[in-house]
C-alpha cells in the first residue's frame, strides 16, 4: 500500500472491474477496500454497499469509502460515469469507439447490422442492440452530436 496525495493506494491484482483484490485464508479473493472498512469500521449491513467518496479506483482508504443504500450507489456511480455500460464493461467485446463507429455507419450508411455482425464476428443479435437508440445509450448524446454536424 501506498500513500499517495491522501490516498491509500493498493498496488496488486484487481478485478475485472479494476477494484483492488487480495487474497485471505478464511475468504480466498476479497475487495481490498471492502476487506479495510471492516477492519477499521465493522461489517457492513447485508442491504447496503460501500461506495468511493474519492476518484482513485486503487484507494482503500477508509475515510475515502461511506455505507450507501444500492440506490445511493448507483446514482453515485451514473454522477461519476463509473456504471459498467459499453466499453467499461469488463465483459465487453467491443469498445466505445467500436460501438460509435457501428450505430454511425449504420444510422447513416444504410449498412445493415447484420453485415456488421458477420464482418466484425460479433453476434448478430449485439450488433441490432448496439445498433438501437438503447443499446450503448450512453453514446446516444456523442451521436447526437456527430449527426448534427452532418
Amino acid at each position: 500500500i501506498e500513500n499517495l496525495e491522501g490516498h491509500w493506494i493498493f498496488d496488486g491484482p484487481v478485478d475485472r472491474s479494476g477494484c483492488p483484490l487480495f487474497y485471505t485464508h478464511e475468504r480466498g479473493s476479497v475487495r481490498a477496500h471492502r476487506y479495510v472498512w471492516i477492519w477499521f469500521n465493522g461489517p457492513i449491513p447485508n442491504d447496503m454497499k460501500l461506495i468511493k467518496t474519492c476518484d482513485e479506483n486503487s484507494c482503500i482508504k477508509p475515510n475515502h469509502h461511506r455505507i450507501a443504500s444500492h440506490k445511493e450507489s448507483m446514482c453515485a456511480a451514473s454522477e461519476k460515469s463509473l456504471s459498467w455500460s459499453g466499453g467499461k464493461n469488463g465483459r465487453s467485446k467491443l469498445t466505445d469507439d467500436e460501438a460509435l463507429a457501428i450505430k454511425i455507419f449504420t444510422r447513416t450508411m444504410g449498412i445493415s447490422p447484420k453485415w456488421v455482425a458477420e464482418k466484425t464476428g460479433i453476434k448478430e443479435r449485439t450488433a441490432y442492440h448496439v445498433a438501437s437508440p438503447k443499446g450503448w445509450s450512453h453514446l446516444e448524446p456523442i451521436i447526437g452530436e456527430l449527426l448534427n454536424d452532418l
